[in-house]
Parts: structure tokens; sequence; C-alpha cells
């Protein structure tokens, strides 16, 4: 049997992905928002009750004309983070597995791409 091989047009993903997806453009700020708070949930689980989502956790929302900057104290993300995962749709077992003991939303999956959608 010959192999089929599975095709796609990335434009037209990235357009779905970044435009249709979300119903307005205040998406962009509900998706930071949540994976702010996500970070937030990681980093308390990580501490192991050192740190409170409470007593420490914080997101900053700035708007400053064209510019909007969402900013946490969560557990941030390496550049290994970023490459290997970030843009990366979909997750490995590890990230689901942290994802669910943290009680986190998101875990890497398509929310960044609210912000393609409004740049």
């Amino acid at each position: 049997m010959e192999k089929i091989k599975f095709q796609i047009e990335i434009n037209r993903v990235l357009d779905v992905l970044s435009k249709e997806i979300y119903d307005s453009p205040y998406a962009l700020l509900r998706e930071n928002i949540q994976n702010a708070y996500d970070a937030i949930l990681m980093r308390a689980y990580y501490s192991q009750g050192k740190w409170s989502v409470q007593a420490n956790g914080a997101i900053r929302v700035q708007i400053d004309g064209e510019k909007i900057v969402i900013s946490d104290n969560g557990i941030g993300m390496s550049e290994e983070v970023l490459k290997e995962n970030y843009w990366r749709a979909g997750s490995n077992e590890e990230i689901k597995i942290l994802a669910k003991n943290s009680a986190v939303i998101g875990t890497f999956g398509i929310g960044g791409m609210a912000n393609l959608g409004v740049c």
C-alpha cells in the first residue's frame, strides 16, 4: 500500500489559529492574563507550599497608547521552554501532567496565537 502524505496549507492554518478561532480581539488580553495566572499557579506548585498564589501572586496589565504589557511573577520560561513548547501547538506528556498537577488551564497550546490575530 502506498503511503499517503499528510499535507497542510500553512498560511490557511495560521489564519484560522490567529484570526478565526477567537470571537474578539480582546481574546488577546484574556489569553495572556490566563497565561500569567497559569504561570503563578505553576510557581506555587513547584514551591511546595513556600509560595502562595493569594499572598505572593501578581499580574500587572499596563496599557499605554498602542502598547500593552502584561507581566506576572510566575514561574517564567527559559529560552529552551520557549523554543520547545511555546510556539508548538499541542504539548508533550510531561507538560500535560504538570498542568494537571498545578491546576492550570493551558498546556502550551494555541492560546498564544491570539496575539498573531491582533498584531
